[in-house]
């Protein structure tokens, strides 16, 4: 294992110093544009934590094991930075051991054993990841079967063929963590990933409301079509058109999606006579849920039109329609 760049040298095998480990951390390349999220943390500890593990690299590709900024955000749970750890060509969640290399002609267009449902559940899974890229796997839950049906007729019947091979998504972990009423899921950008509940919270269909778990899908189905296709000044153009956000100078948009204004609740709008996606309680929440809010009425909207009528102009949903080549059938 390589570690770059050379630590230092122990001073009797006490911890470096806050602005020791501060200063390490910033010789990393790719942790140089974070220096003001690392100047904010206190914590010596924490920091000597950081820099012991950014070292790291497994393969010597000069690109490291791990990161602590996870979608832009400084976290105590790091992440793999290299998606191929051991450098065997075979990424991480693809290789049931990805710490040791393993030249073996094992291949990505195939579902890997380790992650292969065994139980009836087994067809959607295949279904998902031969057809639209998706690969369901159990994680700290087991995947429930009414989930994949939902999120399997959504790509079916709601979406453009093409659209899940153009979005950061290709993973679907099942999560203890999720409820059915307060946190229903999560959309990770970096991991290229939703999580849900499964079996833990989904246990019968007859259970739950199909349209409820589909706008569920579908909100977090729009993180990462934004993410993945929308840019800043379209996202703020449309915001204040349809939205009725207040804007502030157009400068925040140097800083792409991850500005902060993006992440700020909904203010007093400022274009009230327009707006037909008017925030709801939790699109209120920030630009990124008002969005999802939005493309997920939308996907419900082409799974309830039997004949795809074509959206009433100037609404939210004929701009996305007309803004992006991928829903132009």
């Amino acid at each position: 294992m390589r570690m770059h760049p050379p630590p230092p040298p122990p001073i009797n095998n006490q911890l470096l110093s806050t602005d020791e480990a501060l200063r390490h951390l910033m010789s990393v390349p790719w942790l140089k544009n974070y220096e003001n999220l690392f100047k904010k943390e206190k914590s010596r500890m924490l920091l000597n934590c950081w820099w012991f593990y950014v070292r790291m690299d497994t393969d010597g590709d000069g690109l490291g094991d791990w990161t602590p900024i996870i979608d832009g955000k400084l976290s105590k749970i790091l992440y793999p930075l290299d998606d191929d750890i051991d450098g065997d060509g075979l990424s991480n969640v693809f290789d049931p051991d990805p710490m040791r290399p393993d030249k073996s002609s094992r291949q990505e267009h195939e579902i890997p054993e380790h992650l292969t449902f065994k139980d009836a559940k087994a067809n959607l899974q295949k279904t998902l990841f031969s057809r639209f890229g998706i690969l369901a796997i159990n994680h700290s839950d087991e995947h429930s079967l009414f989930v994949l049906q939902q999120l399997l007729h959504i790509f079916e019947r709601a979406l453009p063929p093409k659209l899940s091979i153009s979005l950061q998504l290709r993973y679907l972990y099942a999560f203890l963590g999720h409820d059915t009423r307060h946190n229903l899921a999560g959309y990770y950008y970096q991991a290229k990933a939703l999580s849900i509940g499964g079996v833990s919270s989904y246990t019968s269909e007859s259970d739950f409301n199909a349209k409820n778990l589909q706008h569920t899908l579908a909100h977090e189905i729009g993180h990462a079509f934004l993410m993945s296709h929308v840019k800043a000044e379209d996202l703020a153009a449309i915001a204040f058109s349809h939205g009725g956000w207040n804007l502030p100078s157009q400068d925040f948009l140097m800083s792409g999606l991850f500005a902060p204004f993006f992440f700020k609740p909904f203010p007093e709008p400022t274009n009230t006579e327009m707006g037909d996606c008017k925030p709801t309680i939790y699109g209120r929440t920030n630009i990124h849920e008002w969005f999802a809010d939005c493309f997920a009425d939308f996907v419900i909207s082409r799974l309830d039109s039997q004949n795809k009528k074509k959206p009433r102009s100037g609404t939210f949903q004929a701009w996305l329609e007309k803004r992006f080549r991928v829903f132009q059938n």
